[in-house]
């Protein structure tokens, strides 16, 4: 009610001018609930008196008990004072671990953001009393407690009470493990020996799980250990390990987590982290050899291992003990810890013993909001149409923030300790605690932390009302590096300095290479730096370009919609308020989809697709073109002919050979290329190159073709003609160290000139995920298991995925619009493929959604339509005189051609044009932009074509 109460004032606004005490918990990690409550609370203040306590908790990390003499019944006082937890919303909960006996003083607990004076405190149970601040526990269990002022309730605590000092974090009900819910495989494969568990799997075609159920209440973190040992092996492939969820429900569903030791046939053994959320669903998070004392196979009958998760805020972390050896793995996780927790088995027999579950001790604050309340639909309301950018507004309150356009759905602010400001360091109205409660799940935070201390902070309002939805932006590597560790799933933008030179690829990798290195896939610019073919290059290296609009002076808002920007910030100014209304009007800007038939509609296309040859000029006999198509694929000839008719990028396939030489092929053997067979991997280069190749799809055969090695690639197309082009380099046999050999290679050649121009795709999870760890400047992008078409399946490829500064290069038919307009609104990158002959309908649908990066098997006819407009933007028109000007459209392979049909768009209120011919009306620089309307050919048979309208830069005419 609150928040669709706020929406309606918004629209109706009219834009106007636009002593001793116990330690403090620094970090604390938020988890989700379904107990959600719908809570106020007023703005006012909280006078509490601390006494000394007696017979104090020994909670979390502190270490001993202490008193609490003086009084705090000011403000200033209790902002001295270090205290138990902070408060910062009425979502916030407070975790305590006490045992039998103990008495906690409630008065450590600080309440001065979101309370008043006043408080009460209400339980669920007998078996606690509560005399005005102190707290005494009398019997073991778990309790809520809730904290209310002026009928208002401002918290939750969740005591969690255990026997003695020794078990004091250990899960404090007793599990039946005689009594778990059999989730896979027959119940008779489960078997119970008192809290010993033995789970059978015949064999891998059907696996056994068995789960028990946590208190939901527990929003704490937790470990889960046990011993496992080997009854029986029931096949050559198996694994075992510890199941948990990681969702809202206490139930089986998608998604969940596993820890599994493995023993595979055609891979190494590995202990791993699997992240499973959905049917055929799934990634490993991570994967790793496990340290042996002895040779041979881990997974020996009769042998017993010690298994450890522990699931702590973002993090996991895997143990595996074996012959005292320990084997660590650790990776990132999504959500909230509620849920369940098991054991499975597959293709063996498994007994699991001296199970414990233990809390997390340094988990004090938690959160009861949900999570899913905290993300936005951009489409909501309906703004984001087809290729419009996504506006980030910046003011001095929240009821101004609305102002930038009729829905803006995103809103930016600078933090410098626990203060808001605007870009222009105008302190804003309300604080960041204010502004996420009333824009909670309808606008999007995008927050600037410059510091150690406001970041502390941001992290603090963020996690007690769970936002998830965010981006965080700094001038500072190391703050971003601290904000990833925080958050884990944040959206990183690094906002460089000094940046007065942004046109070659060496120019803008520098920056977006140096954004990356603090895993930020966004990068912010004054949008008077960025061209269209800058901010192509940055998209053909994955990252994406935020034009910083300021105040929208010189049309700056404009300026960087037309080069093609999805994300610019502005002040919410008259300036920007009246470029924004003139980007949405669609009288300018054609948008038009009303009719299906691809001839009939006009679009504007206000940035240039990143058009990617596959293979170079496509895979064997999937070209249009007869000379495409006589081409081997992966090879110099091939790739020559896709730069040289309109791809900036093309796709290669390496394998390692076994002389450590990275040669170009798609699969692992010759035999579809060839009438020799051989085996990379088994393969010299100089073996590979040797055998005559297939001539593309013609049954013919040359040996003046060969097998390129990527070294021979690099020193090709060397070559001052191919200076704007990149390489999309697929890691085909999935290994590690062969795209560390690229990537030390592309180093090594021309003083780095194609390190500066190459990304990396992959089916291999880990090894990507490795490369980005190698280094996190690259864009690294999955292949694999990659779904969007919906808004629950978005968030699982974020959590697996982009929240690693990892990208996702899809099957285009995976991905729908609404998912592209979703994801340009958050600074990411689908890198879609693959597009034949046959699809250029969806071609066209996904471009005109705003897709930027594309990989097609018919380069000739994609990438000959690519335009821009060349003006002459030094023009004087003298008051009163009309001037016919002169303006050319320039396909990007260099082709010039004059058009009559160029229409003028003025933006100043000092002069008017028909067509092509501007007549001053007024004193002062003429601002106006170019419009071209063409035909936009999707094949070369060109039955089919759709008008596109392309535009200039802004042109100012004196």
């Amino acid at each position: 009610m609150k928040k669709k109460l706020f929406i309606v004032l918004l629209s109706c606004l009219a834009i106007s001018g636009c002593g001793e005490t116990k330690k403090t918990i620094e970090e604390v990690s938020i988890s989700s609930s379904d107990n959600k409550e719908e809570i106020s609370s007023s703005d006012v203040s909280i006078s509490n008196s601390s006494t000394d306590i007696d017979d104090s908790i020994s909670l979390s990390s502190i270490e001993e008990s202490s008193s609490l003499n003086e009084d705090s019944s000011s403000i200033e006082e209790i902002d001295d004072k270090d205290y138990y937890a902070t408060i910062n919303s009425p979502y916030d909960q407070v975790n305590i671990y006490g045992i039998v006996g103990e008495t906690f003083d409630l008065s450590t607990i600080n309440t001065k953001r979101v309370t008043s004076s006043n408080i009460t405190y209400t339980s669920n149970g007998n078996d606690i009393e509560i005399n005005g601040d102190k707290l005494k526990i009398n019997k073991k269990g778990i309790y809520e407690i809730k904290a209310k002022a002026d009928g208002n309730d401002l918290y939750k605590i969740l005591l969690v009470v255990n026997d003695n000092e020794n078990s004091r974090y250990d899960y404090p009900l007793d599990i039946d493990y005689s009594n778990g819910k059999v989730r896979n495989g027959n119940a008779s494969n489960v078997t119970y020996d008192g809290d010993a568990i033995t789970v059978n799997s015949p064999d891998s075609s059907v696996w056994t799980r068995v789960t028990y159920n946590l208190d939901k209440r527990l929003y704490s973190n937790y470990t889960v250990e046990c011993d496992a040992t080997i009854l029986s092996i029931n096949e050559s492939s198996r694994w075992f390990g510890i199941i948990f969820n990681d969702q809202e429900t206490n139930s089986n569903s998608y998604p969940y987590y596993q820890f599994d030791i493995r023993q595979k046939t055609s891979a190494d053994n590995a202990i791993e982290i699997t992240n499973v959320y959905g049917n055929d669903k799934y990634t490993y998070l991570y994967s790793g050899k496990w340290q042996q004392k002895v040779d041979g196979d881990l997974l020996k009958a009769n042998e017993k291992v010690h298994m450890k998760i522990e699931v702590n805020g973002q993090d996991l972390v895997g143990t595996l003990n074996y012959l005292g050896v320990s084997n660590v793995i650790e990776a990132k996780r999504s959500n909230g810890s509620i849920g369940n927790f098991g054991f499975q088995a597959s293709g063996c027999k498994i007994k699991f013993e001296n199970i414990r579950v233990i809390l997390d001790k340094n988990n004090i604050l938690s959160s009861t909001a949900k999570t899913s309340d905290s993300l936005v639909d951009i489409d909501e309301l309906a703004m984001y149409d087809k290729m419009k950018p996504s506006l980030i507004s910046s003011a001095t309150n929240y009821y101004d923030l609305i102002c930038l356009h009729e829905s803006c759905q995103q809103y930016y602010v600078v933090i410098k300790n626990d203060k808001c400001y605007d870009i222009y360091d105008n302190k804003m109205d309300e604080s960041l605690n204010e502004l996420i409660e009333y824009t909670r799940g309808f606008m999007i935070p995008n927050i600037q932390i410059e510091d150690e201390e406001s970041l502390k902070y941001t992290a603090e309002i963020l996690k007690s009302y769970a936002i998830a939805d965010f981006a965080i932006y700094s001038h500072s590597g190391e703050i971003l590096q601290k904000a990833k560790d925080i958050f884990g799933n944040a959206r990183l933008g690094y906002i460089p300095t000094d940046v007065t030179k942004f046109d070659t690829y060496s120019d803008v990798a520098k920056v977006c290479r140096e954004a990356g290195q603090y895993y930020a896939n966004m990068v912010m610019l004054d949008s008077n730096i960025i061209t269209k073919e800058a901010n192509n290059k940055a998209t053909s290296l994955g990252y994406t370009l935020v034009a910083n609009a300021k105040d929208g002076k010189d049309y700056s808002l404009l300026d960087g919609a037309l080069d093609g920007c999805k994300l610019i910030l502005a002040k919410a100014t008259r300036d920007s308020v009246s470029q924004a209304n003139l980007l949405f009007d669609d009288t300018v800007f054609d948008y038009d989809d009303s009719n299906t038939n691809l001839t009939n509609q006009t679009h504007s296309l206000l940035s240039i697709p990143v058009s990617t040859g596959h293979r170079g000029a496509g895979t064997n006999g999937s070209s249009i073109s007869e000379e495409a198509n006589a081409l081997p694929e992966n090879t110099i000839p091939s790739f020559e002919y896709a730069y040289n008719h309109g791809a900036q990028a093309i796709e290669l396939d390496i394998h390692m050979t076994i002389d450590g030489k990275l040669a170009i092929i798609h699969d692992d053997n010759t035999s579809a290329y060839s009438t020799t067979t051989l085996t990379v991997r088994n393969s010299t280069l100089k073996a590979l190159q040797s055998i005559p190749l297939k001539l593309g799809s013609k049954n013919e055969y040359t040996n003046n073709i060969h097998i390129p090695s990527l070294e021979e690639f690099f020193e090709y197309f060397h070559q001052e003609k191919y200076k704007d082009k990149a390489v999309v380099i697929e890691i085909k046999d999935t290994k590690y160290e062969t795209g560390v050999a690229a990537i030390n290679l592309a180093k090594s050649m021309y003083d780095g000139y194609w390190y500066d121009r190459i990304t990396f795709i992959s089916f291999g999870d880990t090894t990507i995920s490795k490369i980005k760890a190698y280094d996190p400047s690259i864009q690294s992008s999955y292949l694999n298991t990659v779904y969007r078409t919906s808004n629950a399946e978005y968030w699982s490829s974020f959590d697996t995925y982009l929240s690693k500064g990892i990208g996702l290069a899809s099957q285009y038919t995976n991905i729908d619009d609404n998912s592209i307009q979703e994801s340009n609104a958050r600074g990411q990158i689908y890198w879609l493929w693959t597009f034949g002959p046959g699809d250029y309908a969806k071609l066209a649908s996904q471009i005109f959604a705003g897709n930027r990066a594309f990989t097609t098997n018919y380069i000739d006819a994609f990438g000959s339509n690519k335009y821009k407009l060349v003006a002459d933007d030094n023009i004087t028109i003298s008051s009163g005189s009309s001037k016919k000007i002169s303006a050319t459209s320039k396909a990007y392979d260099g082709t010039s051609n004059n058009e009559d049909d160029i229409e003028i768009i003025i933006l100043s209120n000092n002069a008017k044009a028909n067509k092509n011919v501007i007549t001053r009306t007024g004193d002062g620089t003429i601002y106006a932009i170019y419009k071209l309307k063409t035909k936009w050919y999707l094949n070369a048979s060109q039955q089919m074509y759709t008008n596109m309208v392309i535009y200039s830069d802004i042109v100012a005419i004196h």
